[in-house]
């Protein structure tokens, strides 16, 4: 959830005392931020990495080139208790956050089934082609990963972020969380946005008054929220979100 006129604490218990007790929303940030001290306090091991999200730009794509924003995101990579593979965990991408953990892998597995509608697949650094074995030997600097999500419409896997398997340090995440809330040239300072994934691998959206209702085969409902009314009920039925006090 965005519309965030300062930037949002990121300390633990007030971000729990937001998200859980006042049932509000948050974005990346405080999602995985609470996420991390979770999985930490039942002895995961993890680390968080800031991430640059992807721009939609076809000029760059038809150079071979991935358009990437400053870092703007969270990510965190998790080792999981029954093996020793590190894996993507994201619980604040809004509507297009990846349902599960993604292994990282290379090769990325290619084939779609079912709901599996998320991969990571490893990448250069703002480059389509993926990098060969003597560039991950040569050139580690450069190489990450990208989260993917498969888009039925277009019928291909798409990038959604780059991150690297580096942990960045708390510090980091307060420069990261002050410049995405409070640049007026970023769609948090002046835009109310809300995204959740849904069970079935559709999901929902709300941008400023605009509901938006993706179905897993990616038809699309939209409705204007024109009433305070309406928009409460929206954030209630779609979100769990009720007003202080109700």
């Amino acid at each position: 959830m965005g519309f965030v006129p300062s930037a949002p604490s990121l300390d633990v218990d007030a971000i729990f005392m937001k998200m859980v007790h006042q049932r509000k929303g948050g974005y990346c940030f405080e999602h995985n931020g609470l996420m991390s001290a979770l999985l930490q306090s039942l002895g995961y091991k993890l680390y968080a990495s800031g991430a640059n999200v992807v721009r939609g730009n076809s000029e760059a794509a038809a150079r071979g080139q991935v358009d990437l924003k400053g870092y703007s995101h969270e990510v965190l990579i998790v080792r999981g208790p029954e093996d020793d593979r590190w894996r993507l965990l994201d619980a604040g991408f809004g509507g297009i956050t990846p349902t599960q953990p993604l292994v990282l892998q290379h090769p990325a597995d290619d084939s779609f089934t079912g709901d599996t509608v998320f991969r990571v697949r490893r990448g250069m650094l703002g480059r389509v082609e993926p990098p060969s074995k003597e560039e991950l030997e040569s050139e580690p600097h450069a190489c990450g990963w990208y989260m993917q999500r498969y888009s039925h419409t277009a019928k291909q896997w798409q990038d959604q972020y780059f991150f690297r398997e580096v942990e960045n340090t708390s510090g980091d995440f307060v420069v990261m969380n002050w410049a995405v809330a409070t640049d007026p040239a970023k769609g948090f300072y002046h835009t109310l946005m809300m995204g959740i994934q849904q069970p079935d691998g559709g999901r929902v959206t709300v941008v400023d008054d605009i509901l938006r209702v993706f179905k897993s085969n990616e038809d699309v409902e939209e409705q204007t929220l024109e009433t305070p009314e309406l928009f409460q009920a929206a954030l209630a039925e779609y979100f769990s979100i009720t007003p202080v006090g109700t």
